[in-house]
């Protein structure tokens, strides 16, 4: 693997795990609606560095298309992870009509989770060194 692309699949999950832990302090302020948002922005850098560790997309396509036509194409262990965003890309904080209550906030935090934990697991067995 290149270095410029280990190195952008390490930035990659580095802003997952940012953006998760600031939907989780999100969260617990009571911001319900951010928190998807971020825990949506967070299960997209995951993916993404799974499928840059993959190949199965350029470093250069990180637009939210290029990354659900490669969301489609995957397939791995993280196959009901990334199908479960999938599923649910439409609602998660990219509209202003969704007013998400504090269950919904959770559920989405942790369908999160489930996928950075996921994706951890796959790079440490992936990555070498």
């Amino acid at each position: 693997m290149r270095s410029r692309s280990a190195e952008r699949i390490k930035v990659e999950f580095r802003m997952a795990e940012e953006y998760f832990h600031a939907a989780e302090a999100l969260h617990k302020s009571g911001l319900y609606n951010p928190a998807v948002t971020l825990a949506c922005y967070s299960s997209v850098h995951a993916a993404l560095a799974a499928f840059l560790t993959a190949g199965s997309v350029k470093a250069q396509a990180s637009s939210f298309t290029g990354f659900v036509n490669s969301l489609q194409k995957f397939s791995s262990k993280l196959d009901p992870f990334l199908e479960k965003l999938f599923e649910s890309r439409k609602e998660w904080g990219y509209s202003a009509v969704i007013d998400y209550t504090e269950n919904e906030s959770l559920f989405r935090i942790y369908q999160a989770r489930d996928l950075l934990y996921e994706v951890k697991d796959f790079l440490r067995r992936t990555v070498k060194g």
